[in-house]
């Protein structure tokens, strides 16, 4: 039983995105906020630094190896 109501809802859905129209407007509302994520993404990765990676994932010896 479970696995009808599975192919049944996985079915809806495969026929709502084959229906779905992209847009052109849709198309630049995507790219925008794409666009924003990589501009915010960049900025937190330049405030961060290199330490992060240090921080998070290097073992004392790794880290001072190159110098931290």
């Amino acid at each position: 039983m479970e696995g009808v109501m599975k192919s049944k809802l996985v079915g809806g859905i495969i026929a709502r995105v084959q229906g779905f129209d992209l847009t052109p407007e849709i198309v630049v509302r995507v790219r925008l906020v794409l666009l924003l994520s990589a501009i915010l993404a960049l900025i937190l990765a330049f405030q961060l630094g290199d330490d992060w990676y240090v921080r998070e994932f290097a073992n004392y010896d790794w880290a001072r190896h190159i110098g931290y």
